[in-house]
């Protein structure tokens, strides 16, 4: 058997399939990404997927996924009781006005007939005006100009949509108030060389290394190689966030938690093969990094992780971020994002808090005001703040992790864990 007809022989199986399982539903709506050429089963294809099986919201009985096909990874929803015609109006429309819609094929299926109901309209070309079919029979495109044309929309459009993600997970924490000593828009809290506005601009500093380590997360295959060129850009961030804030250490820890969260979580989605959890991926992030770590690093945590084993930001990520991953938001209220704070402040080992404390005992002894916080109390929350601000005590580690389980709660609302 020829390469033409394992295909045509991949192709009728898939249909077969499909058929038998509409005897039961009645309608099956087939998802695939009208990508050319070797983009099929790129990454970035991949993660177009993902976030289209997020957000096409369709009210399905059962999915099927299917890898490693003619036309990489597709999607079939079983739907039942549905008029097959409103439901195609419905992929039509979406197909018509989604951004990257001209690169989806929303193909309606229904029992008892042999192809896909048809569109009333010709889809046009990528490139001109033209019917694409016409274009297809003409070659009036080369290859590569199709090629280059979808990368670059689809690049284009996730890379805003990470630079989104950042920003307003960086500013949903910023903006909390009241918060334990931290800063706010009204308060600099127990922080004599920070306020808001300083922060804003410590936050416009390493956007775009951020933004950067999410499109190396798709763009590159290789694990070390991943984590090789995203150290490099958490540390040019940090250069870029000491040069605007003139020497202010506002995000360093940030950079590091949320830059691994983002790593992991760009890599998992877009390798649609792994096998693996989540989890597993951010330790075995966790520990190549590490390895990778400059032994001559000079950190209060550093210090104080290989004198006594306090764990801090290491062993919270060699563990999988577990306050990140586990503890997950179900929503952005101010009840839940303080509540969600309070949880991490009184688990977490946040060397930040350690070094303002002064002792493991004082640590200790502050951590147990928290668990007064039994619900969501304003009241208590800002007179337990006004404390902490009096004695300077502050949990920057503790907001770095608030941030991460932010944009988590981000990212899982628009890619789903194909």
């Amino acid at each position: 058997m020829n390469e033409y007809q394992k295909l045509l022989h991949e192709k009728e199986a898939y249909k077969q399939n499909m058929q038998a399982k509409l005897k039961k539903h009645g309608v099956a709506i087939n998802l695939s990404i009208n990508a050319p050429g070797f983009t099929k089963n790129l990454n970035i294809t991949n993660l177009l997927i993902a976030h289209i099986d997020k957000v096409l919201n369709i009210d399905y009985i059962d999915k099927e996924i299917n890898k490693n096909t003619w036309q990489g990874t597709q999607i079939t929803y079983y739907l039942t009781n549905k008029d097959p015609e409103d439901i195609k109006k419905q992929m039509i429309e979406f197909e018509d006005t989604h951004e990257l819609g001209r690169f989806l094929d929303l193909d309606v299926y229904a029992t008892n007939r042999s192809s896909s109901l048809s569109r009333d309209t010709l889809r046009k070309c990528y490139l001109c005006d033209l019917p694409a079919f016409v274009c297809q029979k003409n070659k009036t495109h080369t290859q590569d100009e199709l090629e280059f044309y979808y990368l670059n929309k689809v690049r284009s459009y996730f890379n805003n949509i990470a630079e989104e993600m950042i920003k307003s997970s960086i500013i949903t924490e910023l903006n909390l108030d009241p918060k334990f000593g931290l800063v706010t828009p009204k308060t600099s809290g127990s922080h004599d060389d920070m306020d808001y506005n300083l922060m804003i601009t410590a936050k416009e500093a390493i956007t775009p290394f951020l933004v950067e380590m999410f499109k190396v997360s798709y763009k590159e295959a290789d694990i070390d190689v991943i984590l090789t060129l995203n150290k490099q850009l958490g540390i040019n961030a940090e250069d870029a966030m000491f040069k605007a804030t003139k020497g202010v250490n506002c995000y360093k820890g940030l950079i590091f938690n949320l830059g691994l969260l983002i790593t992991a979580t760009t890599y998992y989605v877009s390798n649609i093969d792994n096998n693996v959890s989540l989890k597993k991926i951010v330790m075995l992030f966790s520990k190549k990094f590490f390895d990778l770590e400059d032994d001559n690093l000079d950190t209060f945590g550093k210090q104080v992780y290989d004198s006594t084993l306090f764990g801090g930001v290491r062993f919270h990520s060699l563990r999988g971020m577990p306050h990140v991953l586990d503890d997950k938001l179900t929503g952005l209220s101010d009840e839940e994002l303080s509540m969600s704070l309070s949880h991490i402040i009184k688990h977490i080992e946040d060397s930040v808090f350690l070094k303002r404390s002064g002792s493991y005992s004082e640590m200790n002894t502050y951590q147990e005001y928290f668990y007064e916080i039994e619900k969501y109390d304003k009241d208590l929350i800002l007179e337990l703040t006004e404390f902490l601000i009096s004695r300077k005590i502050s949990f920057g580690g503790a907001a770095d992790l608030l941030v991460c389980q932010i944009y988590l709660y981000k990212f899982n609302n628009l890619f789903s864990s194909i």
